[in-house]
């Protein structure tokens, strides 16, 4: 009942997605910086002349990409059935 338990939660190391997991990682350092960015007062974000605030701006997309890869966790063990 624990493997197939933990297996269903995703604790069991064989069944992990190494690289599902960097882009979760991704999705939640988008949205701490987007917080960050927006409670010091949205500043311009310039490095080498170039200016990159679009970067910051776009952290909120971070949720929605933590959501769509939790569902796909979620569904995986009923898709693998």
């Amino acid at each position: 009942m624990k493997s197939s338990l933990s297996r269903i939660l995703g604790l069991d190391k064989k069944s992990r997605l190494g690289e599902l997991d960097g882009i979760r990682a991704l999705a939640v350092m988008m949205v701490f910086f987007y917080h960050v960015w927006g409670a010091s007062g949205d500043p311009a974000l310039i490095v080498s002349g170039q200016q990159f605030t679009f970067l910051l701006a776009t952290g909120h997309l971070g949720v929605d990409l933590f959501y769509l890869l939790s569902g796909f966790w979620l569904f995986l063990p009923f898709g693998k059935g």
